[in-house]
């Protein structure tokens, strides 16, 4: 009974500490630096309590992250006494792990990991962290970097041994969006229980795909067999003529700025300024960034003077859906023959290097499959060899979903993986 009365005023206590939101910013191995911000707060913040809570949920995301990428081994059930959860965390680190059938262990050299806390967020029953993950690293046998960055938001309870992490999700990223749908925010009620079986067993069936993926992509040498190409297709419409692209622009221009919160138009005398479509809720930036790079290699846009038509934006109310929409982009640039850019389809292919043929190249585009739909859109800005061979090269796929979430030069066998993907090889532009 005593205890029980302790415990009842130590949460009375913390709760009165924690502030309803609070910001701050700080790499992983600095947690005594975070800055806190009691701009938009109506309660008064603890340091020490926000420290702790950033602490154990950035000592998570390390393990999570050095187990998924470098395959160490680490003890979850310390951060969570939930047996529904903690079969998820582990199922999510073993569908990463499959790498392992088709590259080795080290193919991820040089690693690095930042990891910075952006938010805190009090609710009368949990507390909320949000913390970007940056990665970096060198593939084995490359010359230039590699990486990704996410969003990770982890919900956390108090306990009387501490703090418990209750529930985990990373937006936009392929598989807990698959798996868990869209979420702009955590369900109220506790997520991982009885009911969360099924979604453990569409887990396991994912990750039976992934493995089978891998286990193929290991004996895996495609020789391309499609007919070399040229840059010499004429418009149907006289009035215009056809230009090349420039796509080592294309490509340098989505590598400068996959990871800028802010990133620059493509070409500021087309589109004044660069409008992050991921600020709207529910909606990604893939194709909205891949039409920026578009414009960095040379082609203009296509005003119809109709909102919907041709392939252009002004606004958010006034804008084609070309512009950002992964399947409207591609009808327009498969069909278009009047202004802006065109390209063909091609059926994704690794590439057999030996043969000097090469039918797609940096600054051509990259389309994903979820299993239901179009889903993605990355401009292609490297090859890596696969699994360490010395003939085969995949495309190394350059991308961004919102302003924390991004790939560089990443393995497209690593991108919806296990799913299909489509090449548009970029045929240049009319005007």
């Amino acid at each position: 009974m005593k205890n029980s009365i302790i415990k009842k005023i130590f949460i009375i206590g913390f709760t009165i500490m924690i502030m309803a939101t609070t910001t701050c910013s700080l790499s992983f191995a600095a947690d005594s630096n975070c800055m806190y911000s009691n701009e938009h707060s109506s309660v008064s913040t603890s340091p020490l309590v926000n420290s702790e809570v950033v602490r154990i949920s950035k000592d998570f995301l390390q393990k999570y992250y050095f187990a998924k990428d470098q395959y160490d081994t680490f003890d979850f059930s310390n951060f969570t006494n939930n047996k529904f959860f903690l079969k998820y965390i582990n199922g999510k680190i073993e569908a990463d792990n499959y790498e392992s059938l088709a590259y080795d262990k080290d193919d991820k050299q040089a690693y690095k990991l930042t990891l910075d806390c952006c938010n805190i967020i009090n609710n009368e029953n949990y507390i909320m962290v949000k913390i970007n993950a940056v990665i970096s690293y060198i593939y084995k046998g490359a010359d230039f970097k590699s990486g990704y960055g996410e969003e990770n938001w982890l919900k956390l309870n108090i306990t009387a041994n501490g703090y418990d992490i209750i529930d985990w999700y990373t937006p936009y990223n392929e598989y807990d969006e698959d798996l868990r749908g869209i979420l702009l925010d955590f369900p109220d009620n506790d997520f991982w229980s009885e009911s969360s079986c099924e979604l453990l067993i569409k887990q396991r069936i994912k990750n039976a795909k992934i493995k089978e993926y891998y286990d193929q992509l290991k004996n895996e040498h495609i020789i391309t067999s499609q007919k070399p190409w040229n840059n010499n297709s004429k418009s149907n419409n006289a009035m215009n003529s056809f230009h090349s692209f420039n796509k080592s622009n294309i490509s340098s221009w989505a590598v400068n700025n996959c990871s800028l919160t802010y990133p620059s138009s493509g070409n500021s005398n087309q589109v004044s300024n660069y409008y992050d479509f991921s600020t709207l809720p529910g909606n990604y930036d893939c194709t909205n960034f891949v039409s920026h790079a578009l414009l960095a290699g040379g082609t203009p846009i296509y005003d119809t003077g109709y909102s919907g038509s041709g392939w252009f934006f002004s606004s958010i109310s006034y804008r084609s859906y070309s512009w950002s929409s992964v399947s409207s982009l591609y009808s327009f640039l498969v069909n278009n023959s009047s202004y802006g850019p065109k390209a063909t389809e091609l059926s994704y292919t690794n590439i057999y290097a030996p043969d000097g043929y090469f039918p797609y190249t940096y600054g051509d585009l990259i389309q994903f499959h979820n299993g239901s739909e179009w889903i993605h859109s990355g401009v292609i800005t490297s090859y890596i060899y696969l699994y360490g061979s010395s003939t085969t090269l995949e495309a190394g796929v350059t991308s961004r979903s919102s302003y924390n979430t991004y790939t560089l030069n990443k393995r497209q066998s690593e991108i919806y993986t296990g799913n299909s993907r489509r090449i548009l090889r970029l045929d240049g532009y009319y005007a």
